[in-house]
């Protein structure tokens, strides 16, 4: 399985070692720009992204994207209806920042 990260930089110093252990090949980019989507992505299953757009016409010439995880709180970067029409799931970091925005809170009311 072919996984593409496509804007790392966002990233920070996370490793990939706990992907790169899940699929046979991972490739990742530091920025993407609109025109270069298409051919970064051919032949993955799974797409990461932050902040990359990732609309109907992309998905369209991705017959083998099975995934789309968005590397953040929001999805306001995917075209949801296009994916669900196209049986991509989508996923991204949920409950992030939970612990820490309630600690945050709490330590201000004080």
């Amino acid at each position: 399985m072919k996984a593409v990260l496509l804007d790392a930089k966002w990233m920070d110093d996370v490793g990939f070692a706990a992907i790169e252990s899940q699929v046979t090949e991972f490739d990742y980019y530091l920025e993407t720009q609109t025109d270069e989507r298409l051919q970064r992505c051919q032949g993955a299953e799974v797409v990461l992204v932050n902040k990359v757009v990732i609309d109907d016409a992309l998905m369209a010439q991705l017959p083998e994207l099975k995934l789309i995880c968005v590397i953040a709180t929001g999805t306001n970067n995917i075209d949801l209806a296009a994916a669900k029409a196209r049986g991509i799931a989508v996923a991204n970091c949920a409950a992030y920042g939970v612990t820490s925005v309630a600690q945050h809170t709490l330590a201000l009311m004080l």
